[in-house]
């Protein structure tokens, strides 16, 4: 029974990864730029929750919750997540410096990163971002893909330690339910003063 419960989850993270790369792909050579973007396998199937403009920490917060609570509500069991950000790669035969974050180095990469997981295994992958000198998408790099034990961050573990049974998936749902409503509400009071709320 794990034993099929592990494989079924191995192979659902295999089909996520794909197909987010896929949309990654079609995305960036569309608009040059990829929302932040959950991919999850739930219950009844594939799930994708794309996230609004994301321009504070806060939403970004704001984000990672409800992301968290779409993975109880569908009781999910893989996710990969879709994201741009910076890093940095050591050169052949020199260690990296880990005292700096990526964003505040002059030799930083653009990158998309595709992190996947399970219960019980990660898969992250960062595909270098080439862009034109006035910007524009070109492509991308060779991919760095790494095997971990565990990610941590914001945009990690996504998943619940334990699968949630009915009545936790219900309450989750319920949750998401009266914040798109609180959400939905505010927008009309935004416009109601004069002004557009995003």
């Amino acid at each position: 029974m794990y034993y099929d419960r592990y494989n079924e989850e191995r192979e659902a993270l295999k089909n996520l990864m794909t197909h987010a790369e896929i949309y990654a792909k079609q995305t960036m050579n569309r608009s040059g730029a990829v929302p932040a973007t959950l991919f999850m396998q739930g219950e009844a199937g594939p799930v994708m929750f794309v996230a609004p403009r994301m321009p504070d920490e806060r939403s970004k917060d704001a984000f990672a919750t409800a992301a968290k609570l779409m993975c109880v509500a569908h009781g999910a069991t893989a996710t990969v997540f879709v994201g741009e950000g910076w890093s940095r790669f050591a050169k052949p035969g020199e260690p990296l410096d880990a005292t700096k974050m990526p964003s505040q180095c002059a030799d930083r990469q653009e990158i998309l990163m595709l992190m996947g997981e399970t219960r019980h295994e990660c898969n992250p992958k960062l595909m270098p971002i080439i862009r034109s000198d006035s910007g524009k998408f070109l492509g991308f790099g060779e991919a760095h893909e790494t095997k971990a034990d565990h990610m941590e961050g914001r945009f990690a573990q996504f998943l619940p330690v334990d699968y949630p049974d009915l009545e936790t998936q219900r309450a989750a749902k319920e949750a998401l339910h009266l914040a798109a409503k609180g959400k939905h509400r505010g927008r009309d009071r935004g416009r109601e003063r004069g002004f557009a709320m995003d």
